[in-house]
């Protein structure tokens, strides 16, 4: 992926999530290592390298240690009644 900033005006990201699996769910499902994201919008997805762009003084960094993140994602996706009979047989304590 290559990504060029604009250098008319800065735009910074309100947040970068980087060194983890971004989920894009394009044609190719690509699997990138960050995501620059400002308010509820996704700004740039790339290589770690190619998000500082993105980067400002008050851009918060988060670091996902490899964890995956899918964008657009919402939805737990509970059929309440299949739930409601394994509640006892859930295990949540590694999510």
């Amino acid at each position: 992926m290559s990504i060029k900033k604009s250098t008319q005006s800065p735009t910074y990201a309100d947040m970068i999530l980087c060194n983890g699996k971004i989920v894009t769910v394009d044609d190719e499902f690509k699997i990138a290592e960050a995501v620059a994201i400002i308010g509820d919008t996704i700004l740039a997805v790339g290589e770690n390298e190619e998000m500082k762009l993105f980067e400002g003084p008050q851009t918060e960094i988060i670091n996902l240690q490899g964890k995956t993140v899918i964008p657009g994602l919402i939805d737990s996706h509970l059929h309440a009644s299949m739930c409601a009979k394994e509640i006892n047989n859930l295990n949540i304590s590694e999510v």
